[in-house]
């Protein structure tokens, strides 16, 4: 029912947000575990992944397959890993910057239009061949 699945993905998104929040507080404060610990948390989205595919008929694939977000924008691992690399390296504008973007993004997720799967999130803004975003 898809009023049913707006409301666990809202439900999630709120979560997620929440966690994403704390992440940026902990950038703020250069708590480097902290940080790291809140960024590489399996969060809500992945767990409305796995009771997709529980609820699919073909379950094959991994619970990211499940996830539109993971296909339509190259999955989570490729920001996480920016992240990560930019606190390891107490970088903490970069950081900041991409829990802010994230936060953004999320916030911007339309759960309107559900058929049962994860609602589109908004890509990033790109990035020139040398990592830098255009002005």
């Amino acid at each position: 029912m898809p009023g049913n699945d707006t409301n666990r993905w809202d439900t999630a998104r709120t979560q997620v947000l929440a966690r994403w929040r704390n992440i940026l507080e902990r950038i703020q404060r250069q708590d480097e575990g902290g940080a790291l610990e809140l960024i590489n948390a399996m969060d809500e989205f992945c767990e409305e992944a796995i009771r997709s595919r529980e609820a699919a008929e073909e379950r094959s694939g991994t619970r990211c397959v499940f996830c539109e977000s993971f296909i339509e924008h190259g999955g989570c691992f490729g920001m996480l890993g920016e992240i990560n690399r930019a606190v390891l390296h107490r970088k903490w504008k970069v950081a900041h910057g991409l829990a802010t973007t994230n936060i953004r993004r999320l916030e911007a997720a339309d759960f309107s239009a559900l058929s049962g799967s994860m609602p589109a999130l908004k890509a990033a803004p790109a990035r020139s061949p040398g990592g830098k975003r255009p002005a």
